[in-house]
């Protein structure tokens, strides 16, 4: 793609069609919607944005794949016997009544 093509792309409105062809003729591979939109996001973002957005999904995909970890060794666990199952939520408190310090109600 001559670079010609590319600006007129970008200045055409169509310019996340032309980054994506941009991405593929310089990686000679398939474009892949993860590509169009890390290309997107570094034309929108500043460097230190990027790196904050990209660390908090990795901090969100580990917490995910952590508690699934979590899930199924408490389910192994249930299976075999080792961990009693949780249990049942313990009932409100009810209020206790409180005395009266005035004059009784008629």
């Amino acid at each position: 793609m001559s670079r010609q093509s590319w600006q007129s792309d970008r200045l055409g409105g169509g310019a996340v069609v032309g980054m994506v062809r941009h991405i593929h003729q310089v990686h000679r591979e398939r474009p892949t919607v993860g590509g169009a939109l890390r290309a997107l996001e570094q034309r929108l973002l500043a460097g230190g944005q990027r790196t904050a957005l990209r660390n908090a999904w990795s901090a969100v995909r580990e917490d995910q794949e952590r508690a699934a970890a979590h899930r199924d060794a408490e389910r192994a666990l249930r299976a075999t016997g080792a961990v009693p199952a949780a249990p049942a939520a313990a009932p409100a408190p009810q209020p206790t009544p409180r005395a009266s310090t005035g004059p009784a109600a008629p």
